[in-house]
């Protein structure tokens, strides 16, 4: 499994059952969290790189981005 494809709420779900492994069964958390038990131990394993941490962060787009997105969209529409 690939790290750089993990989805953020699957990589966020896998650092909750890290923090919480001491705690409760990880095939228990994995369940109730909706993720594969596989997918965290690769997780845990290879962890993305810092690159792709990176590059996933500048994929965000910010909510000044989102709005003129949406303006352009609306301006388009309104053309046609």
């Amino acid at each position: 499994m690939s790290t750089d494809k993990i989805t953020s709420r699957s990589r966020r779900a896998y650092k909750f059952i890290d923090a919480h492994r001491d705690e409760f069964s990880i095939q228990m958390m994995c369940g109730l969290l909706g993720v594969a038990r596989a997918g965290y131990h690769a997780w845990r394993e290879h962890p993305a790189s810092d690159r792709a941490q990176e590059d996933a962060k500048q994929r965000i787009a910010t909510p000044g981005q989102v709005s003129t997105k949406s303006w352009e969209l609306k301006s388009k529409l309104a053309r046609q």
